[in-house]
């Protein structure tokens, strides 16, 4: 397992917390869709497209899901890391051998520090 220095701390998040969800809003008349990301208490953004060839609903819809599901993947990533990072140096490597490969966390930081805005 391919170990790199931790490179991330815990700081605290200036995002929204909560959990978010991504709503579907309509303008048929404007052939406007819009999907707006809430948390329980207030609106967190609003993406608006025109629903088109180049971006059909399931796709604008997808994206929305993405977005919502934001605070949950940073905090799984963050759980990750530190699962990997905690593994003793022989059982990295058993693992590594397991997989057929070394487990790079650089990926799963990358991730976090673009989350973070760093």
């Amino acid at each position: 397992m391919e170990r790199k220095q931790k490179t991330t701390k815990e700081t605290k998040m200036k995002n929204t917390n909560g959990k978010w969800k991504a709503s579907k809003r309509y303008d048929l008349k404007k052939n406007l869709v819009g999907i707006s990301i809430d948390d329980t208490e207030k609106k967190i953004g609003v993406m608006t497209t025109y629903s088109s060839k180049q971006l059909p609903m399931d796709e604008v819809q997808a994206n929305a899901n993405l977005i919502a599901s934001a605070p949950e993947l940073l905090t799984a990533c963050k759980y990750a890391l530190g699962v990997l990072e905690s593994v003793p140096e022989e059982y990295a490597e058993l693992i590594a051998d397991i997989l057929d490969e070394s487990v790079d966390t650089g990926m799963i930081e990358d991730a976090i520090l673009k989350a973070e805005g760093k």
